[in-house]
């Protein structure tokens, strides 16, 4: 892992699913652990897409080994959905999540198959699906003047492609067990799998994170709740605990969302 993260830009194989999947996870993991013995620790956290591993493991419901697991074996298996005939892609775009479903619609499916993949913010979504939808898309939406750039992936994530890889993911995920609620910490999870608040009933094993792989990436709802939960100290500050800021511009556009309140929520990145 540090060899690969001290490589230069020409050596690097960063972008590479089998690489990137794994190292990501564990920056946070470690960027958890680091922040954890200085005595700062989370009362609540979220995570988009498969940063739900690390957020997992900050509140103990999944042990090192089964973070890494869950993280090792979705990249090394996405790869595979290019051999199983699927060439997919994924679009970055700055309208609502109804605005998208609406262009979709009027599309219609001479092109392929394009859903909306992550709901980001109120005004930012990945769409995500056949590479030739997914251009067609893009071009649609830059005609009508809307912040349309395709993302350098060669898998379209949380699309139906990714189902060709689940039942694979699944039975290699199957020594994962959760934590019992009795031994996590006392740190909130709002899922942006179930768009809600994680509690005792919800069972963070293997289909979890199968879900996470194939649904839809709830994070605006789920980062509008965590900001408006009213069961403990009201939050002021969050950490995008990361490699870089890629949450910046969406986090604020959330945040921008919700009613207004006598102390402002700031942010900030781990690593910037």
């Amino acid at each position: 892992s540090t060899e690969e993260l001290v490589k230069d830009q020409r050596t690097s194989r960063i972008n590479e699913a089998e690489i990137s999947q794994p190292l990501c996870s564990a920056v946070q993991i470690a960027l958890v652990d680091l922040l954890a013995s200085w005595n700062i620790r989370p009362q609540r956290v979220v995570g988009h897409s498969s940063g739900e591993i690390a957020a997992a493991y900050a509140t103990s419901a999944l042990s090192l080994d089964d973070a890494m697991r869950a993280a090792y074996f979705r990249g090394l298996l996405s790869p595979l959905i290019r051999t199983k005939g699927h060439k997919g892609s994924m679009l970055a775009a700055g309208l609502s999540s109804e605005e998208a479903e609406r262009e979709i619609t009027d599309m219609g499916t001479g092109f392929g198959e394009i859903v909306v993949a992550c709901v980001n913010s109120p005004r930012s979504v990945t769409l995500s699906g056949d590479t030739t939808a997914v251009e067609e898309m893009q071009k649609i939406l830059t005609q009508k003047r809307f912040f349309a750039r395709q993302l350098q992936v060669e898998t379209a994530y949380h699309s139906p492609h990714m189902r060709s890889i689940a039942e694979e993911y699944k039975k290699n995920l199957a020594p994962i067990e959760t934590r019992p609620w009795t031994e996590r910490k006392a740190v909130k999870m709002f899922s942006s799998v179930r768009g809600r608040l994680v509690d005792a009933s919800d069972d963070l094993g293997a289909s979890y994170w199968v879900d996470n792989m194939v649904s839809q990436v709830r994070f605006s709802s789920a980062l509008a709740q965590l900001c408006q939960d009213q069961d403990s100290k009201q939050v002021d500050a969050l950490v995008e605990v990361g490699p870089h800021s890629a949450l910046a511009g969406p986090v604020k556009q959330i945040l921008a969302s919700l009613p207004e309140r006598e102390t402002p929520v700031s942010y900030h990145s781990a690593l910037i």
